[in-house]
């Protein structure tokens, strides 16, 4: 039986990963860069070698000008080019856009640059002509997400025209539209994403707000958990649909994770084997404390139907990686119940 790490589930990024938004070409090689894994940029007269050497960038400027006569500033050119060999490193993230950006795809660099010979003269299945760009990088694609469900904020990165955009300043827009649960750094992120259509009733969104506090007050002096609620910070974007965002400690948001999820009964149906964990944090003695409370409290049914009802009228989802990884800790239980009464037997 296989076994997944924690990472494999929760994401735990790299607080030093950049994050870089890559032109299609008006969106004419976007299916193609999607379809193929791949990321590329043109001007083939300029090998990699020259670009890799840091000694020929000069060099590189004087080729650009002479090779590409059109090309007004060539030093703007050449930093693209090394940007694009040197700057992007294994494990970046990366966005290419559709035409009008319409959509986007996000994904990780998995590979150094490569040269890809191309044949401009055969068609592709689609009967368009492949896309000529010679100096390429692999990637691994994740989500694709339509404009749609992108934070307005986020569209303020794509006025820049250059071929090669840092895209490090939309970081946590570009996390949040990814995952509904991560980790980077000391801090977990939990994100609520608020589905309902149309206005979002004031009276509704931060009521339900203080009733998850409310919850994991009444949860850390029922259990002792010791859930730090003392700086977790809020984020909201008030679009509908829209996201809430909470940072705070890791235990803290598994906590209030859990919570939600088992109180709201949402669906937990992930067949996924053992998980070997790698945070230090015993989940299954959360998951069972969580669990166990829920159970057991009676004086709250009260309040729990209001915050139920209030997330409900939101239409409030839950972190699927939460789920994820309560469906394994509840599987991996399982197993161990059955072996024990194998064994007693």
């Amino acid at each position: 039986m296989d076994i997944l790490k924690f990472e494999d589930i929760i994401p735990v990024i790299n607080e030093d990963k950049n994050y870089w938004l890559v032109r299609t070409q008006g969106g004419r090689y976007y299916d193609e860069f999607k379809s193929g894994n791949f990321i590329a940029v043109g001007w083939n007269k300029i090998t990699l070698d020259e670009l890799m050497d840091l000694r020929h960038h000069e060099k590189v400027i004087k080729k650009i000008s002479n090779e590409y006569p059109e090309r007004t500033r060539p030093v703007r050119l050449a930093n693209q080019l090394s940007t694009f060999v040197k700057d992007i490193k294994v494990g970046d993230t990366v966005i290419i856009p559709s035409a009008g950006s319409n959509k986007i795809t996000i994904g990780e660099v998995i590979g150094e640059p490569y040269i890809e010979s191309v044949d401009e003269e055969k068609l592709r299945p689609d009967g368009k002509k492949p896309c000529p760009y010679q100096k390429r990088r692999r990637v691994k694609w994740i989500k694709t997400i339509s404009k749609w469900d992108m934070d307005m904020e986020f569209f303020k990165l794509f006025k820049s025209q250059h071929t090669i955009s840092s895209a490090n300043d939309y970081a946590s827009f570009i996390d949040r539209m990814m995952h509904t649960f991560y980790i980077r750094g000391n801090e977990a992120h939990l994100i609520l994403d608020v589905t309902t259509q149309g206005k979002i009733p004031f009276d509704t969104l931060f009521p339900m707000g203080t009733e998850i506090l409310n919850l994991a007050k009444d949860f850390n002096k029922k259990t002792g958990a010791e859930l730090d609620l003392s700086d977790i910070e809020v984020k909201i974007n008030v679009q509908s649909p829209g996201k809430i965002h909470l940072t705070g400690k890791v235990k803290t948001m598994m906590g209030i994770g859990f919570l939600l999820i088992l109180l709201t009964g949402a669906e937990v149906e992930f067949d996924v084997p053992i998980v070997e964990t790698t945070v230090n944090l015993r989940v299954e003695s959360l998951i069972t404390t969580v669990s166990d409370y829920l159970d057991a409290k009676q004086d709250r049914e009260h309040d729990d139907l209001v915050l139920k009802t209030y997330m409900k009228e939101l239409k409030v989802e839950t972190p699927d990686e939460l789920k994820k990884l309560m469906e394994i800790e509840n599987n991996l239980k399982s197993n161990d119940e059955q072996k024990s009464e194998s064994k007693s037997e």
